[in-house]
């Protein structure tokens, strides 16, 4: 056996078995050839495995078994591993008609040279010619390699993926797959045996971190934090994403929890849940008792709470012109401030009070009402009279006056 040192020119392989080309010093009628060299790692089995094989120009170490001379074959190489540095009288050259080598059991004719040379300049078409020739029964892909390097020659035919496997399916690479344009597969990511996948990606419409789990597919679970840009990309750039389809708990034991935006859009807190998957589903749904202001009906699905247990919650907007709004559009619907003190308003101007039916104040005690001028208003109504036996429109207003000792002036139509 001799150790050799070689060029690597070429790592497409169509058996997916990690053959490569190299040139090894060596001459025939005045030409160079290529010698195919077989991948060697420090661990592998259909199952698992290290995978690292050499790029095109690498200057690699090579073992050269000899092959029985009765047998008129040529010897096998075997790949020991890269050379670090230049090599005193190997010539690297990216042009293999000149750099030594041995004819390749693929072909060696004209036309490999040619694909070889426009695998070297990144020419994707000659490359495809080489793929094309199926017929030979050598480039028929035995994909030796476990399950998480099934796409290790997808890209441009050759190896475009290094990294580890275990027997459990566990893993971790490194990619560099690229079929042109945006269809770039450049990342570095970890995935489990289960199937739990954490990546770091480079690709132009996939640009983020993202982590995945078992129920990616099925329901939807995604962790993202994406720093493309590309119009395709299903994330805004800067986009923080989670979906999850259980629970998401925050839980701070002994700080501040803070959400803010600086200069941006809104804060949206929305519940879209229409209770066909909480325990007792959509039964309870209307059962609600709407004579009664404390019943709130099933809230098992669809709220929004919001708990202070020792202490204040405080809505406030400060803009000159800011609403604070609270809508219940149903025509079932409440809106119930219940306490066990007092309730108060206090408006630097107006406080309007409107409802299409009754306004009802009760009180176990007193209601007391304090204003200079106190208007009851009827809208234009007014008892039957003889000269008008249905509503009265003539007079509308009924008017409570004090004068100045307090004295209650009742006067209907004229003040005090």
């Amino acid at each position: 056996m001799n150790v050799l040192i070689g060029n690597v020119v070429s790592n497409a392989d169509f058996t997916e078995t990690g053959l490569f080309q190299c040139t090894i010093g060596k001459y025939r009628d005045n030409k160079p050839v290529i010698a195919d060299v077989q991948y060697v790692s420090p661990y592998f089995s259909t199952d698992a495995a290290f995978v690292a094989i050499p790029n095109i120009k690498s200057q690699v170490l090579l073992a050269e078994v000899e092959a029985d001379k009765n047998l008129l074959v040529d010897p096998d190489y075997y790949y020991l591993g890269c050379v670090a540095g230049a090599r005193t009288g190997v010539d690297q050259t990216d042009d293999a008609t000149t750099d030594p080598g041995r004819p390749s059991r693929l072909d060696g004719g004209e036309k490999e040279i040619q694909a070889i040379n426009a695998n070297l300049d990144g020419d994707k078409k000659d490359q495809d010619d080489i793929k094309a020739e199926g017929a030979d029964p050598n480039r028929v892909s035995k994909k030796v390699f476990p399950d998480r390097f099934s796409q290790l020659y997808e890209g441009r035919g050759q190896p475009e993926v290094i990294g580890l496997e275990g027997t459990n399916g566990s893993a971790f690479r490194i990619h560099d797959r690229s079929d042109g344009g945006d269809f770039q597969d450049n990342k570095i990511d970890v995935v489990s045996g289960n199937g739990k996948y954490l990546g770091l990606v480079d690709s132009p419409m996939i640009d983020a971190l993202v982590y995945m789990n078992e129920f990616t597919h099925s329901k939807g679970d995604i962790l993202a934090f994406s720093s493309g840009d590309h119009p395709h990309s299903p994330w805004a750039q800067g986009e923080f994403k989670l979906r999850t389809h259980g629970p998401i708990n925050q839980i701070c034991t002994e700080s501040n929890i803070k959400h803010e935006v600086i200069d941006g859009r809104n804060i949206e807190v929305l519940n879209w849940s229409g209770g066909a998957k909480t325990p007792i589903g959509t039964t309870a749904k209307h059962k609600q008792k709407h004579s009664k202001i404390g019943d709130f009906g099933n809230e098992e699905y669809g709220c929004v709470h919001i708990l202070s247990k020792d202490n204040n919650i405080s809505l406030t907007a400060t803009g000159s012109d800011s609403v604070i709004r609270v809508i219940a559009p149903g025509s079932q619907s409440k809106v119930v401030v219940v306490t066990g003190g007092s309730v108060h308003v206090d408006a630097q101007k107006n406080i309007n009070v409107r409802a299409n039916k009754k306004i009802t104040i009760d009180s176990d005690e007193e209601v007391e009402i304090k204003a200079p001028t106190i208007i009851l208003d009827n809208k234009g109504t007014h008892g039957p009279t003889s000269a008008h036996p249905g509503p009265n429109p003539a007079t509308n207003l009924a008017r409570i006056e004090l004068d100045p000792d307090g004295r209650i002036c009742q006067h209907q139509d004229t003040p005090c």
